[in-house]
């Protein structure tokens, strides 16, 4: 848990990085986020717990402190698909329901062309079509699974869906 704004930017840094290398099991945000000087954080003004961290103006992570993990944003999404390649953290859609994804409307299991095999339930994940376009950003719900006509459910619950990028800097 983040919780002291007095910590200094450094520790701040390597807190943030200690979290990203469990969360997302590799050191993929140390490769995106090169210069801890262009990071800034934001603070709970009632808790003083971590809330946002800013790169380049643009949040790219919410710290949820009851769970220790980070939510990505859109933005955030954008450097971690530019970051890998596919499927690494990606759910790929068939691109015919991009519209009701993009919507942030939940991804169902029929609808899932493939999935990266190291990906677990409660995971961040991006939503992307058979182009690689971004379509938004969510929570895996189901294990990894090879995708089928027999599977049923929600595997992904969207938080935001790319359309929502234009109307919110989250």
């Amino acid at each position: 848990m983040i919780k002291d704004k007095n910590l200094s930017k450094m520790d701040l840094f390597e807190k943030t990085l200690k979290i990203l290398r469990f969360q997302f099991r590799t050191p993929i945000f140390s490769s995106i986020i090169r210069d801890r000087d262009e990071l800034d954080y934001s603070f709970s003004k009632n808790t003083g717990r971590l809330r946002k961290v800013i790169y380049q103006n643009d949040v790219i992570l919410i710290y949820k402190p009851d769970v220790g993990r980070f939510n990505l944003t859109l933005k955030g999404a954008i450097y971690l698909k530019k970051a890998t390649e596919p499927p690494v953290y990606r759910i790929i859609v068939l691109t015919e329901i991009q519209d009701y994804i993009k919507d942030g409307k939940s991804v169902f299991s029929q609808h899932v062309l493939e999935i990266d095999q190291e990906l677990r339930p409660k995971d961040e994940v991006i939503v992307v079509n058979e182009e690689d376009d971004l379509l938004g950003v969510g929570k895996m719900m189901l294990p990894p699974f090879k995708p089928s006509k027999q599977r049923m459910g929600v595997v992904v619950d969207v938080r935001k869906g790319i359309n929502k990028l234009a109307t919110d800097n989250r």
